[in-house]
């Protein structure tokens, strides 16, 4: 059926679950699945209800994770880490995380980045320096990327901490105060 004009193709009567589109777009074709075809743009939107912590030495880095998915639309999560796009385009992550420590005497200088395809992307650090403080010191980081990725890429988010009681804090719900829980990292993706 190759090299047929579009008038001589068949026509589809239905676009089923796994039905796959060509769209050429500044000369490079790409394929676009049926299910990112809804609103035109994938998203998806992820969290962890489990406090992270650094299990090794200061001398290593980690990759976040937020294993339950509250929207998928042709983004999904691999591994809990790998925030893994089914189309080439332009996404924006955008990030939250709860840092906390577990012991309070000692100041930490946390670092968060972003990897694609698990190379650190150049110039995509942000630093933040806790002080050491008498009562917890929770904070919230957060910011966000936009990159242009192709299909099967992935996006992760890397930190760092020189002080080994810092942790990326889950806070369960307050049933006392009727609070919501408060996750470890949320991550929302849009395509844009």
């Amino acid at each position: 059926m190759s090299n047929l004009p579009i008038s001589q193709l068949p026509e589809i009567t239905e676009i089923t679950s796994d039905a796959l589109f060509v769209v050429v777009a500044s000369g490079t074709t790409y394929q676009i699945k049926s299910s990112n075809t809804a609103s035109g743009l994938a998203k998806g939107s992820f969290f962890s209800t489990e406090t992270q912590t650094i299990t090794g030495t200061t001398d290593e880095s980690y990759v976040m994770y937020a294993e339950v998915t509250d929207i998928s639309q042709g983004i999904s999560v691999v591994d809990g880490t790998k925030f893994t796009v089914e189309s080439g385009g332009t996404y924006n992550l955008i990030f939250s995380a709860q840092m906390d420590k577990t012991i309070y005497t000692s100041p930490s200088l946390i670092s968060i980045w972003l990897k694609i395809n698990g190379e650190d992307v150049e110039w995509s650090n942000g630093e933040v320096g806790t002080p050491p403080v008498v009562l917890a010191s929770r904070i919230i980081l957060g910011w966000n990327y936009l990159y242009n990725l192709n299909a099967g890429d992935y996006m992760e988010l890397a930190w760092y901490s020189n002080n080994p009681n810092t942790i990326i804090k889950a806070t369960p719900r307050d049933e006392e105060l009727g609070l919501p829980g408060v996750p470890s990292v949320a991550v929302t993706i849009t395509q844009v």
